[in-house]
């Protein structure tokens, strides 16, 4: 938990960071509090008002472009500049950074359901595999959901997924397009394509069997996200290219 409060005091500090970016991603954690305001306050579900809260849920669209232009801009930067990613370096920072504290409020989470009561009686039998999907982010790959879930780590899952996928794909993706921007921006368009004819065929397919369960899964498959976080990486790709104001 240290580690994690360190970091981000030294990111606000930090005279280079996306300050752009950073209200951006400000914005994009209001829309998802507002979203979820009309959950627990049914007066703010109602019209108008109930429509924009409802909006709110694409916060976390834009909070995975955001994140894949943040990756994108290291890992890229790191691939220019040395010609490889230190996949070590990487993966210890993104676990220090994430999962000693994911694991704590989990473990939090899931004692507070009992103590609460929170979980029905015929969930207590499933705790155990289902705590263990929850500490492994294997629970949204199965797309699983039950009482003592941490409801609010779905998108965490997501991006952790991203994170041991993306660092191997550019590296693939640089050496393929031999560190062209031009054939980069190619390659990322097509992989982003690609991603998000998944999400159109993923969510057709549930779309067949409108219920809690099935909507749970169209929104929290990583694969059905990967393409708004590959939109991030291209956007970082073409704005480095075009504008040139990007890449520092």
């Amino acid at each position: 938990m240290f580690y994690y409060f360190r970091e981000h005091f030294e990111y606000l500090l930090r005279p280079n960071r996306f300050l752009n970016v950073d209200v951006l991603r400000a914005f994009a954690v209001l829309l998802v509090v507002i979203h979820h305001i009309a959950t627990f306050v049914p007066a703010f579900a109602q019209g108008a008002l109930g429509d924009f809260c409802r909006f709110g849920a694409h916060g976390v669209d834009l909070f995975f472009v955001i994140s894949g232009f943040l990756f994108g801009s290291m890992l890229l930067g790191e691939l220019q500049k040395t010609n490889t990613i230190s996949l070590k370096r990487f993966y210890r920072h993104r676990f220090l950074r994430i999962v000693p504290l994911y694991w704590f409020t989990t473990l939090v989470s899931v004692a507070l359901c009992f103590i609460t009561g929170w979980c029905s009686d015929s969930s207590l039998p499933i705790v155990p595999q289902q705590l263990a999907l929850d500490l492994t982010f294997l629970h949204t790959v199965r797309g699983s959901a039950t009482a003592m879930q941490a409801w609010a780590s779905w998108s965490l899952a997501v991006e952790i997924w991203f994170y041991l996928l993306i660092p191997v794909t550019l590296i693939w993706v640089h050496r393929v397009s031999r560190g062209k921007e031009k054939t980069l921006a190619v390659v990322l368009s097509l992989l982003a394509v690609f991603g998000l004819l998944v999400r159109a065929a993923f969510v057709y397919s549930v779309s067949q069997t409108l219920t809690d369960h099935s909507v749970w899964m169209a929104v929290s498959r990583p694969y059905v996200r990967f393409d708004e976080l590959l939109i991030g990486v291209l956007a970082y790709v073409l704005g480095r290219r075009t504008m040139g104001v990007i890449n520092k």
